[in-house]
C-alpha cells in the first residue's frame, strides 16, 4: 500500500469513533506528509473488475452533515469494485477520483467514457452488487468506502473527486455528493438524479407529481451548507430519456434559480445513452474555472466585477441599464468574452420592459462580434450583424402579446451572411415578467435558455439547431458542418446591447437591464476595452492627484460640458460636479476618507479615486 500524503487524505472533522490503530494512521499520516515517493497502482493499469480493495488503515466511523454513519470497513470487507486506471497513470501525478454507482447490480465502466478519463487524469471506480434494489445508504456507503482506500492506495487529487452514476444509481450519485460536499467538488449523473428540495413539476414525463427528485429531507441549514463549499452539478441526459423531464424540473425548477452552477446536457437517444463527447462535455464544466469577467448590477457605484458598459444614448437609472427605443441605445461590454474553447463562457442576463406603458413595437438585441478588429469597440454596431465578421445575434421582436425570437449568425468562411438559423414566439409571455436568457458557449456548441417557452408550431430552423423538450432551450450543435471555425472569436467576442424601435412611427417601451454576468474559462481577456481603446471617453478624463486629501483636478481634452455624480462605495450620492472646461477643480475635503467614484450622467465615464490623508 502507498504511503498517504497530506493532500490525499484530509482530515475528516466528522470523525465520530477510531476503534484501533491510530498512533499508527497517525505516524503514516505525517511520514505521508514528508514523503515524495510516487504511488503506482498495485493492479496496473486498464480495467480491474470484481476487485476487493483493503481496508483503511485508520478503522473509523464516517458522520455526514445529514446525521447519517458509515462504518467504512464493513463496506470494504463485503464488496468488490470495478475499477479504470487509464493507461497515463504511473502514481508520480495525482490524477482524480469518479465514484460510479449504477441502476444494475454489476459495477458498471462505460465503454464510450474511457478515453475521457485518460484524457482528464481521472480514474474511476464502480461498486458492484449495489443496483437499485439496494438501500440507498449501503450504496452510497460502498462507494464512498472505495474513494477513501484509494485515496490511500493510489496518488488521488483531493480537489478533483466526482460522483457519478446511471439512472437510479445517478440518484443515489447525488444524495452522496450532497451528504459530503466537503469530499465530493461535484456530480455528473447520468439518465437519473435527485435534489436537495422538491421542486415545480413541470417537465414530469414518467410518474406525473411524484417528486422522483426528492428522496431525503434535508433541512435549510443542510441546504446551506451544500450551497456553502459550491459543488458544481452536471446532468446528462438524453432526447428520449423517460427521466429527461425529470432532470429539467431539477435544473430549471431547483439548482438554477438556487445559484449552483449547474447544465444539462443532451444528446439524441433513449434513457442512459451516452458517449464520449457527452461525457467530455460535461467534465469541462465540472473543471470549469468559473471566472468572472463581469457581473453588473447597474448600480450607480458601479459594476461588481469588470469595467461595465459604454453607454451610447443610454443611461444608469434606479439600477437598471436603461434603453429606450426611441434613441436607438446601444450598450458594449468593456470587457471581452472568450469562449471557443473547450470549457467555454456563460452569460446570465435578465431584463424588464416597460409594463405600464407596453408598446408592442420594441426590438432587442443581443450581439455578439468577433474582436478582429478592436476598433469595432468605437463603431455604431448592434443593429445587426456584419457579413464580413463573424458574429451571431439573439433578435427579440415584442411586436405582440407572443413576441418572436430570432437567431442569426455571420461566418464568412462557412458561408452564412447574416443568415436566420431559428426563429420561434413565445407561447406564455407576460410584459409585466422579468425576462430571463442564459447562455453556455464552447466550441463545439451554444446552448440559448430562456424563461419563456417557444410554441413549438412556430418555431422554424436549420438542422443544426434543436429545440429541446423543455420548449425553452436551444441546442446549436452541428452534426456535420460547423458553423463557426475553431480560430474564430480568438481576439475576444464584443457583447452589444441594442433596441429600437419596430415601426418609427408608433410608441415603444423602454427596456431596463438589472442584472448581467460574463463567465470565461479563460482569465486572458482581463483587459478592459474601454481603457486600451484610445477613442473611449475615459481615455479624454483624468483626474489627479490619485489619491490625495480631497482636492483634484478633473481634466479633458476637450471643453465639452459633462456633469458628474461623486458616489462612496456604498452606492451613495455625495455630491455633483459640472465640468464645463477642460480643466476643472474638485473641492471634496468635506468627505471623509475611502473610495469614491466620479460617474457621468451617461455612465460612459467611471473613474475610481480615493480620499486619504
Amino acid at each position: 500500500m502507498g504511503l498517504v500524503s497530506l493532500n490525499l487524505f484530509p482530515i475528516e472533522s466528522n470523525v465520530i469513533h477510531v476503534k484501533h490503530g491510530m498512533r499508527k494512521y497517525f505516524l503514516l499520516f505525517l511520514l505521508g506528509t514528508f514523503s515524495a515517493f510516487s504511488q503506482p497502482s498495485p493492479w496496473g493499469t486498464g480495467s480491474v473488475f470484481n476487485q476487493s480493495l483493503d481496508s483503511l488503515e485508520a478503522d473509523y466511523t464516517i458522520t455526514s452533515h445529514v446525521g447519517i454513519s458509515f462504518h467504512l470497513n464493513n463496506f470494504l470487507n463485503n464488496y468488490d469494485y470495478n475499477i479504470h486506471i487509464p493507461p497515463n497513470y504511473n502514481g508520480s501525478e495525482a490524477f482524480g477520483l469518479i465514484t460510479f454507482i449504477n441502476a444494475a447490480n454489476n459495477g458498471n465502466l462505460i465503454s464510450s467514457w474511457l478515453p475521457v478519463l485518460a484524457e482528464k487524469k481521472l480514474i474511476l471506480v464502480a461498486g458492484n452488487n449495489i443496483g437499485n434494489s439496494v438501500a440507498i445508504d449501503t450504496r452510497i456507503g460502498v462507494v464512498l468506502a472505495a474513494c477513501k482506500s484509494l485515496q490511500e492506495t493510489l496518488n488521488i487529487d483531493s480537489t478533483r473527486i466526482y460522483s457519478s452514476g446511471a439512472s437510479g444509481g445517478g440518484r443515489s450519485a447525488s444524495h452522496l455528493m450532497f451528504c459530503f460536499p466537503e469530499i465530493f467538488a461535484g456530480m455528473i449523473p447520468n439518465c437519473g438524479a435527485n435534489y436537495l428540495r422538491q421542486v415545480n413539476q413541470d417537465y414530469e414525463t414518467q410518474n406525473p407529481n411524484s417528486h422522483y427528485e426528492y428522496i431525503f429531507p434535508y433541512t435549510s441549514a443542510q441546504f446551506a451548507y451544500v450551497k456553502s463549499f459550491n459543488p458544481i452539478l452536471a446532468y446528462l441526459t438524453a432526447y428520449d430519456d423517460f427521466r429527461e423531464g425529470d432532470l429539467m424540473n431539477i435544473y430549471h425548477n431547483g439548482a438554477e434559480p438556487d445559484g449552483f452552477e449547474a447544465k444539462i446536457l443532451e444528446i439524441s437517444g433513449s434513457h442512459c445513452n451516452t458517449s464520449t463527447e457527452h461525457f467530455r462535455d460535461g467534465l469541462n464544466f465540472l473543471e470549469h474555472p468559473f471566472w468572472e469577467v463581469l457581473k453588473d448590477s447597474f448600480a450607480i457605484s458601479g459594476p461588481i466585477t469588470g469595467n461595465g458598459f459604454k453607454l451610447i444614448n443610454a443611461n444608469i437609472l434606479n439600477n437598471n441599464l436603461v434603453l429606450n427605443p426611441d434613441q436607438k441605445p446601444r450598450a458594449y461590454s468593456r470587457n471581452p468574452l472568450l469562449w471557443n474553447d473547450p470549457k467555454g463562457a456563460i452569460i446570465r442576463a435578465s431584463f424588464r420592459l416597460d409594463s405600464l406603458n407596453f408598446a408592442e413595437n420594441s426590438t432587442l438585441n443581443f450581439a455578439f462580434y468577433d474582436l478582429l478588429d478592436s476598433s469595432i469597440f468605437n463603431q455604431s454596431i448592434g443593429d445587426s450583424l456584419r457579413s464580413s465578421t463573424p458574429g451571431f445575434l439573439i433578435n427579440y421582436q415584442f411586436d405582440s402579446i407572443a413576441p418572436k425570437v430570432s437567431v442569426l449568425i455571420s461566418s464568412p468562411s462557412k458561408g452564412f451572411y447574416g443568415d436566420t438559423i431559428f426563429s420561434g414566439r413565445f407561447i406564455d409571455f407576460s410584459a409585466s415578467a422579468k425576462q430571463a436568457i442564459k447562455l453556455h458557449l464552447w466550441q463545439d456548441e451554444w446552448r440559448l435558455e430562456f424563461n419563456q417557452h417557444f410554441d413549438p408550431t412556430s418555431v422554424q430552423s436549420i438542422s443544426a439547431v434543436k429545440l429541446l423538450d423543455d420548449h425553452r432551450s436551444l441546442r446549436i450543435r452541428p452534426s456535420t458542418n460547423a458553423l463557426w471555425d475553431t480560430s474564430d472569436y480568438s481576439d475576444g467576442t464584443l457583447i452589444s446591447l441594442y433596441s429600437e424601435r419596430i415601426n418609427p412611427n408608433l410608441n415603444s417601451s423602454t427596456v431596463a437591464f438589472d442584472y448581467f454576468q460574463m463567465i470565461s474559462a479563460d482569465t486572458s481577456a482581463s483587459a478592459s476595452l474601454g481603457i486600451v481603446n484610445p477613442i473611449d471617453h475615459n481615455r479624454y478624463y483624468s483626474l489627479y492627484p490619485n489619491p490625495n486629501n480631497g482636492f483634484f483636478y478633473l481634466h479633458s481634452l476637450n471643453a465639452d460640458q459633462l456633469n458628474f455624480s461623486i458616489i462612496n462605495s456604498q452606492g451613495k450620492l455625495c455630491a455633483k460636479h459640472l465640468h464645463a472646461a477642460k480643466k476643472s477643480q474638485l473641492d471634496l475635503r468635506h468627505l471623509p476618507q475611502g473610495l469614491y467614484y466620479l460617474r457621468s450622467e451617461q455612465g460612459d465615464v467611471q473613474i475610481k479615486f480615493i480620499i486619504a490623508p
